[in-house]
């Protein structure tokens, strides 16, 4: 996951041609009047045409999808969406965590059974975590989750201040794992694919209880500690497969004739697309550097872009018809986390 790397030195590779025809280009029967049957002469050639370039890094976005001006649709608005989300642990560099919002919890025992809830149990929060992008050592993960909801405040959706909730009075339950343990994780009808696995963590019944007949939103901060370097990838909810996203489930009633519900994220807050919070990435800590020699860098955990500006010489473009350009770029190495 860190930023690709890429040399600085850019040279435009251009094909051109010498006298332009706007018909075929290895023949001068289609422009007789321009070409006066000249065959046409065809160079390759390599200029320098960047005039400046930089990388910029924080391009996180709010949320699970976030506005693009680029991808605009017929209301005006395009959006980015996640289709996993990362919890990340590496010491003192990087440091991310993650939201699951759910606003709306069913206090019914069933959609066609209105007795109130009075007890649940098998209480959980289930989630799928990306096999093949998940690094944590062999034992001693633990993923923490965390009461972030605080009604007495309207701004709910600040990095900072979610950020500072994840403490110890407000943990609501813990699992502590191993990398055989969490890969080989199964449950029923929950992320069957080959490179995905199921993960749970128990919550407390009385504590699922309390918010189900309580005042208070269910928004789960998700941590996870390590002794090592960890990295877990979860489906996230914008993912359009019902058996994949995050879902807390309960069960409402002793009598197996109920079944138990299964809530998927929601958000309720007064933001527009309200949707794109039903999860949000924390960065809470980045200690990532750039190369700052000469190297352009791109992507990462917390969004590096570079930006090139590319000038073609006026001269140039005055006795010659670029054909064909290309931008060759050398990358270098990914560097281990």
């Amino acid at each position: 996951m860190s930023p690709r790397q890429f040399f600085r030195c850019l040279p435009l590779a251009a094909i051109v041609i010498v006298a332009a025809c706007s018909e075929r280009l290895d023949t001068s029967k289609n422009c007789p009047l321009l070409c006066a049957d000249n065959t046409l002469v065809f160079k390759d050639t390599t200029i320098d045409v960047v005039t400046f370039d930089s990388a910029f890094t924080g391009f996180t976005g709010a949320g699970e999808r976030w506005p693009a001006p680029g991808l605009a649709t017929s209301n005006g608005i395009g959006y980015l969406y996640e289709t996993f989300v990362p919890v990340v642990s590496r010491g003192d560099s990087v440091d991310i965590r993650q939201v699951f919002r759910f606003d709306t919890l069913p206090r019914t025992r069933s959609s066609s059974d209105t007795t109130a809830i009075t007890a649940v149990t098998d209480s959980k929060l289930l989630l799928v975590l990306d096999t093949s992008r998940t690094t944590i050592p062999e034992t001693g993960t633990t993923v923490s989750l965390y009461d972030l909801d605080d009604s007495t405040v309207t701004d709910d959706t600040t990095a900072a201040i979610l950020g500072a909730r994840f403490t110890a009075n407000r943990l609501i339950a813990s699992r502590t794992f191993t990398r055989t343990e969490a890969f080989a994780d199964t449950i029923a009808d929950f992320g069957s694919a080959v490179t995905v696995r199921a993960f749970a963590v128990t919550i407390p019944d009385s504590v699922m209880l309390r918010y189900i007949t309580g005042p208070h939103r269910l928004r789960l901060g998700v941590r996870v500690t390590s002794p090592t370097s960890a990295s877990i990838r979860f489906v996230a909810p914008s993912v359009n497969s019902s058996g994949l996203v995050p879902r807390l489930t309960y069960d409402p009633s002793p009598d197996t004739a109920i079944a138990a519900w299964a809530v998927s994220t929601q958000y309720n807050g007064s933001v527009a697309e309200p949707s794109r919070f039903r999860s949000q990435s924390l960065v809470v800590r980045d200690q990532t550097t750039l190369q700052n020699d000469g190297s352009l860098e791109v992507g990462g955990l917390v969004g590096v872009r570079s930006l090139l500006k590319v000038k073609v010489p006026r001269s140039f473009l005055d006795t010659v018809t670029i054909v064909r350009a290309s931008l060759d770029l050398t990358q270098r190495p990914l560097r281990t986390p």
